[in-house]
């Protein structure tokens, strides 16, 4: 799954790939990345989700038993979902310094 693509070549970056600090493997171009940002707001989106549907299902049911049953099935998935879904859309991927062109003659 590409989460993010090169500024400079435009080709995929593999979410295994993309580190505070890497080089696109097309282009070879220096590449810095605000994972560590990125990965901060998908926490706090996937803990306030599970917390939502966990207000939620208390709502719903009225037991405790029955709100955790449907809670550890539903919140991981629902809490990861909507992390990665963060994450993918405010990881920012840019160059690490200015792109210079090459002489043809040189």
């Amino acid at each position: 799954m590409a989460s993010a693509h090169c500024p400079v070549c435009k080709s995929p970056l593999g979410s295994w790939e993309v580190r505070p600090l890497f080089g696109c493997h097309h282009c070879r171009w220096a590449l810095r990345a605000n994972v560590g940002d990125a990965f901060r707001r998908a926490l706090v989106v996937g803990v306030l989700t599970e917390c939502l549907l966990l207000l939620g299902l208390r709502l719903w049911f009225g037991s405790w038993l029955d709100i955790l049953d449907v809670w550890f099935g539903m919140g991981a998935g629902l809490g990861v979902l909507a992390g990665e879904v963060v994450y993918s859309h405010s990881l920012v991927v840019t160059p690490l310094r200015p792109q210079k062109h090459l002489r043809a003659n040189a």
